[in-house]
């Protein structure tokens, strides 16, 4: 990938967050919140693994279907906060908020953790079991 496609490929997500904003706000306001986050994950996992085992080379399909996870990711992003702003406790809303707020850089920081393990195991041994090494922190997400 030239360094363009991997800037478009870092980007997207963020694209597609902020454009998937309106349409799930709608969408959540329309529909009950169980079937539409129960889908919204379901739609993230597959696209997450066809980020994962999409073919070498394919820099377009990569940063399409990176976009995918993003748009996906984006229902959760706006239903979490508000399910725990009615659903805490008064006395424990702040800390309920708190480690959600932590969670997501607590999730990208086990990302790079799996990233760096699988890349330090490629090293090592040149391989990794049945994929290459830089799709097996995608795998696992």
């Amino acid at each position: 990938m030239n360094q363009q496609q991997q800037g478009m490929m870092g980007g997207i997500v963020y694209l597609m967050l902020s454009v998937g904003g309106p349409v799930a706000g709608m969408v959540l306001k329309t529909h009950r919140p169980k079937p539409v986050i129960f889908y919204s994950l379901i739609l993230n996992n597959i696209c997450m693994l066809l980020f994962a085992l999409t073919p070498a080379g394919s820099a377009s399909l990569l940063v399409l279907f990176r976009g995918l996870v993003g748009f996906t990711q984006v229902v959760i992003c706006i239903y979490s906060p508000l399910w725990t702003d009615s659903h805490a406790p008064s006395s424990m809303q702040a800390t309920w908020m708190s480690y959600l707020q932590a969670s997501v850089p607590l999730g990208v920081m086990a990302g790079y953790v799996l990233a760096t393990a699988s890349l330090w195991l490629s090293n090592r041994t040149d391989q990794c079991p049945l994929f290459a090494c830089w799709r097996w922190p995608f795998m696992v997400q």
